[in-house]
């Protein structure tokens, strides 16, 4: 799969979905966690 950004529903709320590198991490919406993968930081903000 190629490097990718992709919002879906989770839940009741918005989650995002990071694809990087074949690596996917999912954050919920309600909270601001960082992924790191190697030296790359991708951070999930609140869209609500």
């Amino acid at each position: 799969m190629p490097s990718s950004q992709k919002l879906s529903t989770c839940g009741g709320g918005i989650c995002c979905v990071f694809i990087v590198h074949g690596q996917r991490c999912v954050f919920a919406a309600e909270n601001n966690f960082p992924c790191k993968i190697g030296k790359i930081i991708i951070s999930c903000y609140n869209f609500l």
